[in-house]
């Protein structure tokens, strides 16, 4: 048989979906659509389940992140709680942060609103200028009549406040005069001469 080589071919069968490498004993990751991994290196051929990332798709998202290869940013959840890896959702919002109804905590509250689920509502900023969605504050100067940080307290009342406490200031200020004229009474008294 001069001119032609034998060549002898080896054939290696394929593993069941799900499982690769020597004698098919590892277990893909998460691959996208539940498609099979390469059956040598495990590798997924597209991407990977939102929640996880990596080339053979078994890391799962780290702190912060979420969605398909962990490419999308958490929200801002309450108590720096982690959103869910695989659809961002948190398990309540940060005060200043609401959502869409996926619970992602990615919207500021709307304006003239503020605070925890935004539920607050904006003191008189001047202009009407929002206020700070978290901390209600006003970011410029309050309207007419009112004071504070937060333009939420009326002059009129800081007015009768203050005039409060000058009137318990004076009612201290009579009753210790009156307390020290009465010790001086007690000393001076008749019975005390004899």
């Amino acid at each position: 048989m001069k001119g032609f080589k034998i060549l002898y071919h080896r054939f290696v069968a394929a593993c069941n979906p799900g499982s690769y490498g020597k004698d098919c004993k590892e277990v893909c990751g998460h691959c996208e659509g539940n498609e099979p991994c390469n059956h040598i290196n495990g590798s997924c051929p597209g991407s990977c389940e939102p929640g996880y990332a990596g080339e053979m798709c078994l890391t799962k998202c780290g702190s912060g992140r979420y969605g398909r290869n962990c490419s999308s940013a958490c929200g801002h959840c309450a108590n720096n709680a982690t959103c869910d890896p695989i659809t961002g959702a948190c398990p309540e919002c940060a005060p200043g942060w609401t959502d869409s109804g996926d619970n992602k905590c990615d919207r500021a509250c709307n304006d003239g609103w503020f605070g925890k689920k935004c539920k607050q509502r904006c003191g008189y900023c001047r202009d009407d200028e929002p206020c700070h969605h978290v901390t209600g504050s006003c970011l410029g100067f309050c309207e007419p009549g009112y004071l504070g940080d937060k333009c939420d307290e009326s002059e009129f009342s800081q007015l009768l406040a203050i005039q409060r406490k000058m009137l318990n200031s004076v009612r201290e200020l009579l009753s210790f005069k009156r307390r020290k004229v009465g010790l001086i009474a007690n000393i001076t008294s008749p019975t005390d001469l004899k």
